[in-house]
């Protein structure tokens, strides 16, 4: 039988405690209320109790165990969903409930109910029961009862704690563990010897299965000193070696010297005058090819210089005393160069007429070729600005119009109109978020508001459209949390800026609210019907 959960009600826990309020104190169960009706186990009293018994037996069978049995001899005909347990001065101490009938007792028969309770927070030792001589609990190994038999499966599986084991039972199991008819009479034989010895002997292995790798005895033979061949071949391994070696001459053929071809195969290999290969030096290399052209000098030293001096196709790089410091240059024209006497403070990659262009002591910019529609990008004072010019004007020029600028903190202004044809998603997952509770904003601070029609200024954003805005400011003192008060620069200074997807959960908010006020208007006169 599977115990019930039951219920402790308040004033069934609160007769527990004692008067110091730091123990428990024993109770005493005197009767039984019954009831047809499904409850709420947690509800203080009992609905709808149809009958009280005092024909009711008890006893406590383990810590958090009690065993019931109640009894009825009358002709009352009923059915039982639920009841509870009061206690000798009339207090409802728990009680159980569950949709279906527990049982149905008949004008002609006797209910005799029998009940396990377990307790989950409750010491079930603290209780005790006015009647006892007719209690029949089950069997526990403190408590004398009734014990069901378990089945071969039950007993094989040993799960079971409150079912006794038959022989055929117990048989089942045993052959389940170790096979019909076993051990065998030789099997037996074997687990009965005494010792190591004895068990060999019986098995008929002898000396044999002995087994001992220490130095000097009798299984001894693959090893020397209990170690194997292989630890003898490691140099460290010996003992007594020499610790120095006089030098002697002698030679030894190339191929006895292991990977010697595979080593010479990677070096620089000299034919005459003639060296292929790689060629690599730690100290000063000075190479001179005269003759074609291409390469007059290298040096690489103190100084490192390389040039070839074929223009227009010029080529170098060098350091030292000439105005070009650490330069590398190629052509006359397309020029494509670090660090030169006519650019010294500055680091340039590609001419001011090509298709790149880098300075560092500056501003970056990147030029396309056609000059109808240049783009920059430019660092200039801590930010960086993207824009367009619509002329062939110079950079820098009166006429650059900026169009998106990326700010020190991150915001990013954009003039004109960001167009996504996908649509714009931010992370709104409960996964991302740290939840603080419900929205405090909503119809109130929305009644607050004063929406305003009016145009940009046109030192702001000069295309002269006409829009509906929410003033930031007004926002700032009712729903901070809905303004950035530095979101955007603004004539040498930041002012505060809407963050639109904030005020979504607030219209949300406001929606509900008064959707419950015009609920409320709407159900009113239908109650005044009524």
């Amino acid at each position: 039988m599977t115990p019930l959960q039951i219920t402790i009600t308040p004033q069934g826990r609160a007769a527990l405690v004692n008067a110091q309020h730091h123990g428990t104190v024993p109770v005493r169960l005197a009767s039984v209320g019954l009831t047809a009706q499904h409850f709420d186990p947690t509800a203080a009293t009992m609905p709808d109790e149809s009958k009280r018994l005092t024909t009711f037996s008890g006893g406590v069978v383990a810590a958090d165990t009690i065993h019931i049995t109640i009894r009825d001899a009358t002709s009352d005909q009923y059915d039982v969903r639920g009841f509870g347990v009061y206690l000798d001065d009339g207090t409802l101490f728990a009680t159980y409930s569950q949709q279906d009938i527990i049982l149905s007792k008949s004008a002609s028969a006797m209910l005799l109910l029998a009940i396990d309770v377990r307790f989950v927070d409750t010491d079930a030792t603290q209780l005790s029961f006015g009647e006892t001589s007719w209690n029949n609990p089950p069997a526990t190994q403190t408590v004398a009862g009734v014990l069901t038999l378990s089945s071969n499966a039950q007993a094989i599986a040993g799960l079971e704690d409150r079912s006794a084991i038959p022989p055929t039972a117990l048989k089942a199991t045993l052959d389940h563990r170790l096979g019909e008819a076993a051990p065998s009479d030789y099997a037996k034989t074997l687990l009965a010897s005494a010792d190591a010895p004895t068990l060999r002997h019986l098995l008929g292995l002898g000396d044999a299965a002995v087994m001992d790798t220490g130095s000097g005895k009798d299984l001894d033979a693959d090893l020397l000193d209990g170690y194997h061949g292989t630890y003898y071949l490691q140099w460290r391994n010996l003992q007594n070696t020499p610790q120095t070696y006089p030098p002697s001459a002698h030679q030894h053929a190339s191929s006895d010297i292991p990977d010697l071809a595979s080593h010479l195969d990677t070096l620089v290999k000299k034919t005459g005058s003639l060296m292929t290969g790689s060629l690599q030096s730690q100290g000063t290399l000075i190479g001179d090819a005269l003759g074609n052209g291409r390469i007059p000098a290298l040096k690489i030293g103190n100084d490192c210089e390389f040039w070839d001096n074929n223009i227009p196709y010029a080529a170098t790089f060098r350091s030292g005393t000439s105005p070009a410091i650490a330069q590398l240059f190629f052509g006359t024209s397309n020029h494509c160069y670090f660090g030169t006497s006519t650019k010294n403070t500055s680091t340039v990659i590609g001419a001011k007429t090509g298709l790149l262009w880098i300075e560092t002591a500056g501003n970056y910019y990147y030029q396309q070729h056609d000059t109808t529609h240049v783009a920059f990008y430019k660092k200039n004072g801590g930010h960086a600005f993207f824009w367009r010019r619509s002329d062939s004007g110079g950079s820098g020029s009166t006429n650059e119009v900026q169009l998106m600028a990326l700010e020190d903190n991150g915001n990013l202004s954009v003039k004109g109109t960001i167009v996504s044809a996908g649509g714009y998603a931010q992370g709104s997952s409960r996964k991302l978020k740290d939840i603080e509770g419900p929205l405090p904003y909503g119809l109130a601070e929305i009644e607050q508001l004063t929406p305003l029609i009016g145009r940009y200024k046109p030192s702001y954003t000069p295309d002269g459209r006409r829009r509906l805005f929410l003033e930031a400011e007004q926002l700032l003192d009712l729903m901070p949390e809905t303004v950035n008060p530095e979101g955007i620069p603004f004539q040498g200074a930041y002012v505060p800026s809407v963050n639109l997807d904030q005020l979504l959960p607030v219209l949300v908010n406001a929606i509900a609210q008064l959707s419950a006020k015009v609920n409320a208007l709407t159900d009113a006169p239908r109650h005044a019907e009524k």
